[in-house]
């Protein structure tokens, strides 16, 4: 069985993954204790500090503003030889804030894979930013800071088919 040290990433490793992008899956707590789960499209700054926008009367709102805890997953493969994930836990900070909300929608967009043809240029196109500030005045900007990181990547271990 192979150990944590074997397989976790390092910082750079870790922040590499993370701009990759792809789903995040973000969990915050429910008043009845149950977690609650969903998939959104995330930004990434330095320090693997992730930001998401989302509309200000969500159930995660609401649970975060009651609990600011929050986990943050990330992974990719469908091989066990494969599999890499990053996990952030930390306590999210909620704001309005309509120009970093906005640049939150288009890092996050592009940062998913499904933005890819939106050109980095794009992000200063009056025409473009005048939409994403249509969406941008109905959401709040979530920003979760690690306090502890958990990281695998599964191609690390030796022995195993394919290595």
């Amino acid at each position: 069985m192979p150990r944590a040290q074997d397989t976790r990433m390092s910082e750079d490793e870790v922040q590499a993954f993370l701009e990759e992008g792809g789903s995040f899956v973000v969990t915050t707590n429910g008043s009845d204790g149950w977690p609650h789960v969903v998939a959104m499209f995330c930004a990434v700054d330095p320090g693997a500090v992730v930001r998401f926008a989302t509309y200000e009367k969500s159930q995660k709102i609401r649970n975060l503003k009651r609990d600011p805890r929050a986990t943050i997953l990330l992974e990719a493969g469908t091989r066990y030889e494969d599999l890499r994930g990053v996990m952030i836990r930390g306590k999210a900070e909620v704001e309005r804030d309509l120009d970093r909300t906005v640049d939150t929608l288009l890092e996050a967009v592009a940062n998913s894979g499904a933005g890819a043809d939106l050109p980095e240029v794009a992000r200063d196109d009056p025409a473009v930013r005048s939409v994403m500030e249509r969406q941008a005045a109905k959401r709040v900007l979530v920003t979760v800071r690690p306090e502890r990181i958990v990281s695998w990547d599964h191609r690390k271990l030796s022995g195993l088919p394919g290595q």
